[in-house]
């Protein structure tokens, strides 16, 4: 049970706001702050991946890649991204109306293609059998899903409010990873969980989700080991932090788990569930003793029990 003395204080919970872990000037480029996720380590990743596939296919007028043309060729997709056109020759056109002379001048359309067909992220040798229990949906991109995790939780300093929660990154493609959410803004795409500061949103740590298991069997527990997943490195860093989630994560164990791990939380719960106290569950064959409870029970704003 806790006591008044040990009760950490609301106030508490904003003691440390999110802030970056290095100082930048009000002037810094955006080029800078990319950098720092998509860092050196990244791109010669991608170099040393990109040409290892395309000999490993033994890919026809192939030239070695450097960090400077995957970079050129990141920033080309970020323009093409901005500026969209029907077709990828368009951007080197003659036609003035079409040509974008921020991607025609950094490469020739050959090159970039070129370099789009080879680009990878994981040695397909090593790639597991979907037989093997280390066999993983996302192989091809793990090493960078990992490097982009461990700079989003290096680049800021842990704050002592912070949330779990999943998120949609809309895509409309084919993809055996893609789910649908009739209720969320974003209803088709790739659904991530995410542990964010609860103030300012800023992503620490990220999971995307693969979808139910192949052999179909039920996902118990799985917004309980989605919040034990994602508060690991707050429990190993002894951060005394404040974690709110929603009723698809809450339950009573994992509360009490991440009390013991020096974690609080607050969550909504579901009143149907077994592990709630007897005071919360419906009074069965007597209609005014279960319409007083759940008078006691409504909650207005700011409100708990």
């Amino acid at each position: 049970m806790w006591s008044a003395e040990s009760r950490p204080k609301a106030e508490d919970y904003d003691r440390i706001p999110l802030k970056a872990k290095d100082f930048f000037p009000s002037r810094t480029a955006p080029i800078v702050y990319f950098s720092r996720f998509f860092s050196g380590e990244v791109i010669n990743h991608k170099v040393e991946q990109t040409n290892l596939y395309a000999a490993q296919k033994k890919s026809m007028k192939w030239e070695p890649a450097t960090s400077a043309d995957i970079k050129a060729f990141i920033g080309m997709i970020i323009i093409t991204g901005l500026h969209v056109l029907p077709s990828i020759d368009l951007y080197w056109s003659s036609d003035p109306l079409f040509r974008v002379n921020e991607v025609a001048e950094i490469m020739t359309c050959k090159r970039f293609k070129k370099i789009l067909e080879n680009l990878h992220l994981n040695d397909n040798s090593q790639i597991p059998s979907k037989s093997n229990p280390d066999y993983d949906k996302l192989y091809k991109v793990r090493p960078l899903l990992e490097m982009l995790n461990t700079a989003c939780k290096n680049e800021a300093r842990t704050s002592t409010s912070q949330s779990i929660d999943e998120a949609m990154i809309r895509f409309k493609g084919i993809s055996s990873l893609k789910q649908y959410m009739p209720a969320k803004p974003i209803k088709r795409g790739f659904k991530v969980w995410v542990r964010a500061d609860s103030s300012t949103g800023y992503v620490y740590e990220f999971q995307i989700y693969t979808g139910k298991n192949d052999d179909s069997t039920p996902e118990f527990g799985l917004g309980s080991n989605v919040v034990k997943s994602l508060s690991k490195s707050l429990i190993e860093e002894e951060v005394t932090v404040h974690l709110a989630f929603d009723n698809f994560f809450a339950s009573y164990p994992l509360m009490q788990y991440l009390y013991e791990k020096g974690i609080y939380s607050t969550a909504t719960v579901n009143l149907n569930r077994a592990d709630l106290p007897k005071f919360m569950k419906p009074i069965k064959n007597d209609k005014k003793k279960e319409k007083e409870r759940k008078e006691k029970l409504k909650l207005t704003r700011e409100q708990y029990i």
